[in-house]
Order: structure tokens, then C-alpha cells, then sequence
């Protein structure tokens, strides 16, 4: 059996926020275990002329939630057009061409969640234009649990087979 959590979470506001939530480092315990902490910015000076905040994330806590960020990037429109690449703005589209939020903090959280888990490289500033983009070319395409395309992309008993080697 793996030690990832698989949720399938459907792509909402309330499952970024907890799991973004999850994967934090608290304040207050920042700089206490270093050897847990993975600080990730989504995009820096050097790859977009600015700095983002640099969010501090556990190791342990991004390797057990894993399966459920690459399910939820995995409903993005953006992964399932199998785009080369997509800006800021196109991740608030999910795989229905629908708002999945509205609010600009929780898309950030999902974008920070990618980039700290290797699912989503940081954003680059696009040549002769201010847009930044990024890629989910390591993400595959997945839908909500109920949904009747629902397909499981990660299969507990390989998992668990990789783990044992």
C-alpha cells in the first residue's frame, strides 16, 4: 500500500485551499527542521523581472499530497488541451471551460502547490510580451471522482510496488 494520499479531490476552492494548507510549514516552525522544508517561489526575478513571496512547504507533506495536486492540476483546461504552454490567467479555466474560481490567492495556491511538487515548472516571461507562462507537460489529464469519464490515474498496487524496491 502506498503512503500517498489519493483523494481524487474535485477541482474546487475549498480542496486547494486545504491542501495547500496541508503542505505549509507553519510560521511559527519555519526554520526549526530545515531538512523538512521545501521554499518555493512560482516565478523570480531572474525568470519574470519580479519575485513571488516564497512560500515554505513540508517535504513529507508534498510527497503524501502528491497524487491529489497532479489530479488537481490534471482538470485544468489547460491539461486537457495539452497546450505547449498557458499563462497566469488560463488556470482559472477547468476542463468543462468553466470558472473554477474566481479568486486570484487560490490560484496562486494551486501554481505554488505545482511548482513545489514538480508537476509545473516556475513561469517565464514570455519573450516581447509581460505575459509570464508556465507548462503541464508533466501533468496528465484527469476528471472530478463522480464524473463519468472518472478514471483512477494512480493505481494503489503499483504504488506500493514501487515503494517495496
Amino acid at each position: 500500500m502506498s503512503d500517498k494520499k489519493i483523494d481524487y479531490l474535485d477541482l474546487n476552492q475549498e480542496n486547494v485551499l486545504y491542501t495547500y494548507k496541508e503542505c505549509l510549514v507553519p510560521k511559527e516552525y519555519i526554520g526549526k527542521y530545515p531538512e523538512e522544508e521545501y521554499k518555493v517561489k512560482i516565478f523570480t526575478e531572474e525568470s519574470c523581472g519580479k519575485d513571488s513571496p516564497e512560500i515554505v512547504f513540508n517535504n513529507s507533506k508534498l510527497y503524501l499530497h502528491s497524487y491529489n495536486i497532479a489530479h488537481l492540476l490534471g482538470q485544468l483546461k489547460v491539461t486537457h488541451e495539452g497546450l505547449a504552454a498557458f499563462t497566469l490567467p488560463m488556470g482559472f479555466i477547468n476542463f468543462k471551460n468553466e470558472p473554477w474560481t474566481k479568486d486570484n490567492t487560490t490560484l496562486m495556491a494551486l501554481y505554488y502547490l505545482g511548482v513545489a511538487a514538480d508537476f509545473i515548472p516556475i513561469f517565464k516571461k514570455i519573450p516581447g510580451s509581460d505575459k509570464v507562462m508556465s507548462t503541464t507537460a508533466a501533468v496528465f489529464p484527469s476528471f472530478p471522482k463522480g464524473h463519468p469519464k472518472f478514471v483512477p490515474l494512480f493505481n494503489e498496487e503499483a504504488t506500493s510496488t514501487e515503494k517495496d524496491q
